[in-house]
């Protein structure tokens, strides 16, 4: 990759990177979804962005297969207003796919785990979340009481129905050639056989090599100064809770050049 952004965000073993430029790989494969659809990048708690770009959506390409790539939670104000808007498009709106996001594990592995693998969450994001639904996060380093207190808190206030929605949502959705992810795919492994890991965390090898098969990997995860199709990707996350832009890609078929352009609010 050329030039990365001096902002690194890193917890644990997780790093998310703002990357200024991607490299370009040569592919030749032609884009061709079984029809065309409409994928919206990272929200990450901008309510008031994602209804604007799903209002001029509605302009643009009515009726037309709507996916959002995960991590609706975190970082930004709005996660509650986010979720409640998210899952009502998915219940209301014909031909919806909502993935996970690994902003959405990390939030379930709080409720589930608080003091364990949960724990990271808080400073990872998950404060604003937490303030979102009226629950005040633990200060730093929490004892045990009080960290399984607002896990069960905040569990409470998002209510059985939305914690059930959000753990079954899928991880991954195919059309034509297209898969479409929240953070990447090992480029040398089929499409059946990815870990989780590298579909919610992402891959070494993802932004380095080309697959082989003639996929394209749609997704989000990682932040571009601009949404891109090319090298067998496509990427649609600019970064809404710092930048302010949130995008859409909207899919046709054929190069990547025509088959690909971006909407963003």
């Amino acid at each position: 990759m050329k030039s990365l952004l001096s902002r690194f965000i890193k917890r644990d073993r997780v790093a998310e990177v703002a990357l200024a430029a991607p490299e370009v790989l040569a592919y030749s494969s032609s884009i061709e979804p079984d029809q065309p659809f409409t994928a919206i990048g990272d929200v990450h708690g901008r309510q008031d962005l994602l209804s604007a770009l799903v209002g001029k959506l509605e302009q643009e390409a009515p009726g037309q297969p709507l996916l959002l790539v995960g991590d609706f939670v975190d970082r930004g104000p709005e996660s509650a207003e986010v979720l409640s808007y998210v899952k009502s498009l998915h219940d209301s709106r014909a031909q919806t796919i909502v993935l996970k996001g690994n902003h959405e594990q990390m939030l379930l592995d709080f409720i589930d785990d608080p003091a364990g693998r949960g724990l990271r969450w808080i400073d990872f994001g998950g404060r604003e979340t937490m303030l979102s639904f009226g629950v005040e996060a633990p200060g730093p380093k929490p004892d045990l009481e009080d960290i399984t207190e607002a896990a069960l808190e905040l569990e409470t206030k998002m209510g059985k129905e939305l914690v059930a929605w959000i753990r079954d949502l899928p991880t991954r959705w195919r059309t034509g050639n297209v898969i479409c992810v929240h953070a990447a795919l090992d480029p040398a492994r089929k499409p059946e056989d990815q870990s989780d890991r590298s579909v919610l965390w992402g891959h070494a090898d993802f932004f380095t090599k080309t697959r082989q098969d003639g996929l394209w990997v749609l997704h989000g995860h990682t932040i571009f100064a601009e949404a891109h199709a090319h090298s067998g990707r496509i990427a649609c996350d600019t970064g809404a809770y710092q930048t302010g832009k949130l995008t859409a890609a909207l899919v046709g078929q054929g190069s990547a050049e025509r088959a690909v352009r971006f909407l963003t609010a």
